[in-house]
This record gives C-alpha cells, structure tokens and sequence, in this order.
C-alpha cells in the first residue's frame, strides 16, 4: 500500500512539471505582446501597448514555412479575422479571396491590399521577400484608408537591408503535387441503368437502353460502339512537380542598406499526355521569375532615400483555346463515346459533339499562352494586366514580338486541319469553333 502511494505522489510530481514552466513561459508572453510593433500605413507604426485598433501581424517567421506560390497562399488560415476561400486546383490560378471579419456589404467585399504603401495586386509577391502582413480591422485601424478601406486593409512590408552586414541565402523547393480529392464517375453500366430508371420515372414505356445494350457496356466487348471510358485517368495524371528557387542577398554599409531577391517558380501541371507533339507542351504550365531590390540611403541627418524596385516575368499554358478540362469531364458521360474511334480520329457522336472531348483538347488543339511582363519600380501603379503603366518599359522589342506572333499562327494553322477530323453533331469539322 506504502508503494502505490509513493507511485501516485512521484506520478503527479511528473504531470505538475510541464505546468509550471508553462505559468513561467505565460508571464513572459504578454510583455512581448505589448512590445509588439504596429504597422498602420503612412510610415505610421505604434506599439501594441499604445495602440486601440485591431490589427493582426504574421511575421516572415510563419509565411516562410509554406512552399507556396505566392503571399496570398502564405498566409491562408493565418491571422485572426482574416478568412481566405481557395478558388482553384490550376496551379497559375491558385489565387485565394480574402474577407475581413466576413462579408462587409452587398457590393464588393474584398480588402484593400498594400504592398510597401503602394496599393497593388498581391499574386506575384512571393512569400520570401515579405517581412510582415498586418490585418487591418476595425475603424479605428483603417482610418488613414478612408472608404477604401471599408473591408479592412492588408498591409505587406517587404524585407530591407542591414547596416554593416552582409549575407547570402539559397533556397530550393521541389514539391511533388498530388489531386486531394479526385472526383470519382460512375461507369458506363451504372450510367446507363440510371438513364434506364430515369427513363421510367418519367413515364416513358420504353428504356433508354435495352438489357443487351446495358451488359455490352460492362463486359467492354465492343469499346467503340459501347465505350466504358474513365475521363479523369485519360486526361490527367495522379501527379505533378512544382520547383522553386530563390536566392536573396542582405547586406549594407554606414549609409548605405539593401535587399535583392531573385525568385524562380516552375511548375507542369496535371495534364496527363501533354508531350504528344515535338517543340511544345499543351500542359498548365506556369513559370514565373520575380526579382525585387529594396535599397536605403542615408543622405543626411534628417533625409532618408529608399528605392524598391519590382520586376516579374510570368507566363502560363494552357492546352487548347483555354480548354476548361475540368468541366468537360464533369458533363461527360462515360458512356458518351471513345477516346478515338476506330479510324483512329478523335471521338464524338450526334449526341455529344467531339469538340468537348477532353482528351482531344489536352493533346491535339494547340495551346494558349498568357503574358506577364511589367518592368517597373513598385510605385508605379500598374494593374495587373499593365492597364495603368505606359512608356518605353511597356513595349516589347518589334521583331521578337513578331517572332512570337509567327510561331502561334504557325501553331494554330496546323492544328486548325488537325481538328478537322473531329467529329461533331453535323458530320462537319469544327473550323468555326476558332
């Protein structure tokens, strides 16, 4: 009895340890809250301790642990009252939408995004060049905003020298992607059961398919003409392969700080057989370089010179006239038709026309490509398709923009007869569906 005491007192004593350091680590917290700085805009900062609003800050401590495309894909589910909804599976278009506190009103909703007192688009900021995002909430805290801030206010600073210091750092990210949730269809044998029962609820005396019909569609004896085909697998592949690449250099003298980042991003999509032609890929590609320069200089005692400089190359595939795969293969049947016929053309019937056969569409319509290619200092307020920018920066060089216009028409004249053996609804090529 004297034993299972002793056990029961030195087993609390183990389970009270953990605690006390925990009351000890807790009175340490709320000074370091209180310390902690504030970013309202305007080259405006306050304490925790000084400051009323709402506001809250995730560090370059957390949004660097993600290997993610950009700033937006960093901070998802990060920040108290920031709610973030993800929109896409496409790699180039994985661009999340953010609410403050929930919806706001009934027209717009979106917040008012900063980046280094420059209100801009945040999709081709990465996450290794930001030094801290403030969540602007209250009214209190998006004052300085006026109506544009009525959503709240997204404040980004971006990371800046040091005095006296130098320093390098490299980065190499390979991710290897995989679907989540791959969409399961039924076959062609349960579809046409469906159809079957459907057929009779509707009062109809006949089936839509007879019993023999229905089994042809399980056995697969005959393919072509009772075709079982699992779009999914004939279109994409269970994986795909993201790289990223950045080096940044930190460093500075007496008067003189900067920051320099070079961020490369590379990934090939999901496109199951995008290769089938010599020269180019019909995958969703994405490939971005961003390239960001942040320099202080101390010209006097009272005057401070700062300069950031932004400069990105993006371009984006995507196979077709930009195919939506994916809404193919959810209207598709499996039943609808083959693959290809036996004549070996791409399938389609009367019923479902070929020009929505998914797997023609990933492979043999050519591809379309989008530009993105500003050269400009971070100041200039450009919108994300060049809108607002003018001048030289803006223009590409004559002869390499004819280059580019030759090799798409070059492209799409020769898919153009490609296509034409498609079959469809009226037994005609879909030249007119350029």
């Amino acid at each position: 009895m004297k034993n299972n005491k002793n056990a029961v007192l030195m087993a609390m004593a183990l389970l009270s340890l953990p605690a006390s350091a925990q009351v000890k680590i807790d009175s340490i917290a709320p000074h370091r809250y209180a310390a902690q700085s504030i970013d309202v805009g305007a080259n405006v900062n306050f304490s925790r301790e000084q400051s009323t609003s709402a506001v809250s800050v995730i560090t370059s401590e957390s949004t660097n642990k993600r290997s993610a495309k950009n700033i937006g894909n960093s901070i998802l589910g990060q920040g108290s009252g920031l709610i973030s909804l993800q929109n896409s599976g496409n790699y180039a278009g994985i661009n999340p939408t953010f609410y403050i506190r929930g919806m706001q009103s009934l027209d717009g909703n979106t917040p008012l995004f900063v980046v280094d007192g420059i209100e801009r688009d945040i999709q081709y900021i990465s996450a290794e060049e930001v030094e801290s995002v403030s969540v602007l909430k209250d009214a209190a805290a998006t004052a300085l905003y006026g109506y544009k801030g009525a959503n709240g206010v997204v404040l980004i600073t971006t990371k800046r020298g040091k005095f006296n210091s130098k320093e390098i750092k490299v980065n190499l990210d390979h991710a290897i992607n995989f679907m989540a949730h791959k969409p399961k269809f039924v076959d062609a044998q349960t579809y046409a059961k469906a159809m079957n029962e459907a057929y009779a609820n509707d009062g109809f005396e006949n089936p839509r398919y007879t019993q023999e019909e229905v089994d042809a569609f399980g056995s697969g004896k005959y393919p072509y003409l009772y075709p079982n085909v699992n779009w999914v697998d004939e279109t994409f592949r269970n994986h795909s392969v993201t790289n990223m690449l950045n080096a940044s250099f930190t460093g500075g003298g007496e008067k003189f700080k900067y920051y320099a980042l070079l961020d490369l991003q590379y990934d090939n999509g999901f496109v199951k057989n995008p290769d089938t032609h010599e020269g180019y890929s019909t995958n969703n590609k994405y490939v971005k370089g961003n390239l960001r320069m942040n320099m202080d200089m101390i010209l006097s005692q009272n005057t401070t010179m700062k300069v950031n400089l932004l400069g990105v190359l993006a371009e984006s595939n995507a196979p077709g006239n930009s195919a939506s795969l994916w809404n193919m293969v959810y209207s598709l049947p499996s039943a609808a038709f083959a693959v290809k016929g036996e004549d070996g053309k791409w399938g389609g019937n009367s019923t479902w026309a070929g020009t929505v056969n998914p797997v023609a569409r990933s492979q043999d319509a050519g591809y379309s490509r989008n530009l993105y290619r500003p050269h400009h200092p971070s100041g200039a307020p450009c919108g994300i398709e060049g809108s607002g920018c003018s001048g030289p920066h803006r223009l590409r060089p004559f002869l390499q923009h004819l280059r580019e216009l030759q090799q798409d028409i070059r492209i799409w004249k020769s898919y153009g007869s490609r296509l034409a053996g498609w079959r469809t609804s009226v037994g005609q090529g879909i030249h007119g569906w350029f």
